[in-house]
């Protein structure tokens, strides 16, 4: 049963629905239902990735642990043999591999 949290839910809604690539940050206390929001919101979506950081863990074990998330999730096994010098590189590089494979599966 899910109860409340209808705004936050429409606000993801509006993100997911704006028509150009988002990134949500969601973050509070520990046992107040961000897992559950966002598993909520997740339900019957096509193109949802989710990652939670690893507490403690310092940006280049952050960014190692996602990219291993991400392998699964764009089936992409040269994907680990990347090094990543920032967030910001790994996100273009997923960015046009999510594009490309987009533009294969409508071809």
């Amino acid at each position: 049963m899910f109860i409340g949290r209808f705004s936050e839910l429409q606000q993801l809604e509006d993100k997911y629905k704006s028509g150009k690539s988002e990134l949500v940050v969601i973050y509070g206390r520990r046992r107040i239902g961000k897992s559950s929001l966002v598993e909520k919101f997740a339900e019957n979506k096509e193109y949802f990735f989710k990652f939670e950081g690893i507490e403690g863990e310092k940006t280049k074990g952050q960014m190692a642990s996602f990219v291993k998330i991400m392998e699964k999730y764009i089936d992409d096994s040269f994907l680990s043999k990347i090094q990543f010098d920032s967030w910001h590189t790994l996100f273009d590089y997923l960015t046009e591999k999510l594009v490309d494979n987009k533009k294969r599966k409508k071809s």
